[in-house]
């Protein structure tokens, strides 16, 4: 079901993957873009979007999820592989943020909360 409060949220998250993709494609600057923080993006839409391939609810919905997987796996293959201007821009020795500080405990939250006993708790 749409309504206001979802589209405007989905709009301005399309207007910052657009203005993040600009900055990296166009204006080749990837300064200040965390490679594992985009890769945490990454993993939390295609564990909350598994049901993309169980279940149809519409569209939009789909088309909404297909852009948010494909959108962080865009932006995961930039900055991991950067090329020309972008190469001097991105700095992976500035990208100190440990994942399984994150990953670890919403693992053992999501298993502690879960009523049922599926994999898809996340």
């Amino acid at each position: 079901m749409l309504n206001a409060f979802r589209i405007i949220g989905d709009t301005s998250r399309n207007l910052s993957i657009l203005i993040m993709l600009y900055r990296l494609r166009c204006k080749g600057d990837g300064s200040n873009v965390s490679l594992k923080t985009q890769q945490l993006y990454c993993l939390v839409y295609v564990t909350r979007y598994l049901d993309l391939w169980t279940s149809f609810y519409s569209t939009y919905n789909s088309i909404m999820k297909i852009a948010y997987i494909t959108s962080a796996l865009y932006i995961c293959h930039m900055l991991h592989i950067p090329s020309g201007n972008l190469r001097s821009s991105v700095n992976p020795s500035g990208d100190v943020f440990k994942r399984s500080f994150v990953i670890v405990p919403s693992l053992i939250i999501a298993f502690l909360c879960t009523k049922n006993d599926s994999f898809y708790v996340f």
